[in-house]
């Protein structure tokens, strides 16, 4: 829905560009290599990849949202369980 899009994006973004830095690809020339998900009620999952020597099933995606209107995630190559956070106060 259009009242999504805007968030859809970021998300989609934000994946996008971890799996980019897990694997030291370019910025601009490789977001066309990884498909995530993107809608809000949908888990962070990498769907699918053209990167050579990578496949979908070996990463795990993790959606954060480290404060208000701030949006994150984190690529790994390895299964988790869990990511924990915390807030630095001062």
């Amino acid at each position: 829905p259009e009242s999504v899009q805007p968030q859809g994006f970021l998300r989609a973004w934000t994946r996008k560009e971890e799996c980019l830095k897990a694997i030291g690809g370019h910025l601009f020339r490789d977001l066309k290599r990884f498909h995530v998900t993107f809608v809000p009620d949908a888990p962070a999952a990498l769907l699918q990849t053209t990167v050579p020597g990578r496949r979908a099933h070996e990463w795990q995606l993790c959606h954060l949202e480290p404060a208000t209107d701030y949006l994150g995630a984190l690529a790994v190559m390895a299964p988790f369980d869990a990511v924990a956070t915390y807030r630095l106060l001062g």
